[in-house]
């Protein structure tokens, strides 16, 4: 396999015997239109870090061809505003879109059946991400993103309006970086179906304060800021402090239960993440 440019010298690709991946960028346009084609094969992924760091860019339409995006595809693309996601795609990986931070909406397409973690990481004016409801693994209500069974909350928009959010009854797990850098939440309450809150889920909501949850559900380490104050329903046993992301976090009692904590690891711990904001955590695309 050989790394190639196309005549127009913008595109820099991985040619296979049957089909291309874009690899790289060095056209510095601002309005970008991926070829479906090169060298008559057609374009079916864009690899890591095809176009991260691209300042440049305001908008990508990405071809009909392409099936896959790979790791911080696009990652870092300050001035991104607009995407065309094609109706074929299946694949977006991790920090595809991280760092696109005046990104307003994502559409996700019905062939959609693997979406990573920290995609939308840092898109500070991303406010909604909508599904197609043809899609058979994913799903949106108010433009949060959820697994197609909503129990498993992927995405809460950076810069949805409320102050404050429920977490639906069905969720049983909030996945890696699902609120990364909600600066306008200032509560959550979680219901008491959530047994798992992912690494970093609630990372770099700068304003979040109060948090109620049940005291069974388990915290990887860095879930929370660690300045925010948890309303725990349900006994404490123990001590009246839980570590969370290595810090003491702040309790509350609420007016209608005893003190409470969440129970941690049991003899767990939380282990790195690979792939997570800025990383690619991606297959190779050939």
């Amino acid at each position: 396999m050989f790394l190639r440019r196309t005549t127009t010298d913008r595109f820099m690709y991985k040619k296979g015997k049957q089909r291309v991946t874009i690899t790289g960028y060095t056209g510095g346009e601002r309005k970008v239109s991926i070829p479906d084609a090169i060298e008559g094969l057609p374009v079916t992924a864009i690899g890591n870090k095809a176009f991260a760091r691209q300042g440049a860019l305001t908008s990508v339409i990405i071809p009909a061809s392409v099936t896959a995006i790979g790791g911080s595809a696009f990652a870092r693309c300050a001035n991104l505003k607009s995407v065309i996601i094609p109706e074929r795609l299946i694949y977006i990986g991790n920090s595809a879109f991280s760092g696109c931070a005046r990104l307003k909406s994502a559409a996700i397409p019905a062939a959609a059946a693997v979406i990573g973690t920290y995609v939308f990481a840092g898109c500070a004016r991303l406010s909604a991400i909508n599904v197609d409801r043809r899609n058979a693994a994913y799903s949106s209500v108010d433009g949060v993103l959820f697994t197609k069974k909503r129990d498993a909350l992927i995405v809460y928009p950076a810069a949805k309006k409320g102050q404050a959010y429920t977490v639906p009854d069905s969720v049983t797990e909030i996945k890696n970086g699902a609120f990364y850098g909600c600066a306008g939440l200032k509560s959550v309450i979680i219901p008491d179906g959530v047994t798992d809150i992912a690494c970093e889920a609630f990372a770099r909501c700068a304003n979040l304060k109060r948090v109620t949850l049940s005291a069974e559900t388990w915290m990887e380490n860095g879930a929370f800021p660690v300045w925010v104050q948890f309303v725990y329903r349900g006994p404490l046993s123990g001590d009246s402090r839980a570590s969370c992301g290595g810090r003491v976090c702040n309790f509350s009692r609420s007016p209608l239960a005893a003190p409470q904590r969440a129970s941690m690891a049991k003899g767990r711990s939380a282990g790195s993440i690979s792939g997570g904001f800025g990383g690619t955590g991606s297959p190779k695309f050939s």
